[in-house]
């Protein structure tokens, strides 16, 4: 049987599903900055804001945890450096790692403190990642025979403040430019000698 939604033709219309782990990684870690901040402007716009809360953490917290492996695994590849990114969803830790990895090959450009506050304040809102994961709300763990309860206690989130969080996390992107840009003076300055 023919899937209808394969191959449709128009290439306008159609979106690419790679099987490189590379392309799969970056199309994930944009496609969940792209589909936060838009589903913020909705929310906004709309005033759909109850609605939508869920899927925008959910896409915020993946954002956070793909950017932060993802610059690991390209410092991993390019550098000396070869810590791996944790398997799971330990967001601090993946962030402990980067920092240690920009203090060792960019110590003039340290993670600024407002992105690691950032990180911290979305990631705080959910530890357990309970409620930012696909799955519903309340969870019976039989492994320790308990409820595992997300969003314990009702709060508001400021959207707008949230997009702003998010803009100034996806700057991290801007690591393997600033890698290349230092590495590439090395290179000339050793060349020149």
């Amino acid at each position: 049987m023919v899937n209808k939604l394969v191959k449709s033709g128009h290439y306008n219309e159609s979106a690419y599903i790679s099987s490189d782990e590379k392309e799969i990684a970056y199309f994930q870690l944009e496609g969940y900055y792209t589909a936060a901040r838009e589903l913020i402007n909705i929310a906004l716009e709309k005033r759909n804001i109850n609605a939508l809360i869920h899927p925008i953490m959910y896409c915020s917290r993946h954002f956070i945890e793909i950017l932060l492996k993802y610059m690991i695994d390209y410092i991993n590849e390019y550098s000396y450096l070869k810590d791996k990114h944790t398997r799971g969803h330990e967001i601090f830790d993946d962030l402990k790692i980067l920092e240690k990895y920009i203090n060792e090959l960019l110590p003039e450009n340290p993670i600024p403190i407002d992105i690691r506050l950032n990180i911290e304040n979305i990631v705080n809102l959910d530890l357990s990642s309970s409620a930012t994961r696909f799955k519903y709300n309340i969870i019976f763990n039989k492994s320790t025979k308990s409820e595992e309860k997300s969003f314990l206690n009702a709060f508001e989130i400021n959207l707008p403040l949230l997009f702003e969080a998010l803009e100034d996390i996806y700057s991290l992107r801007y690591i393997p430019v600033m890698l290349q840009e230092k590495w590439d003076l090395l290179y000339l300055y050793q060349n020149n000698e």
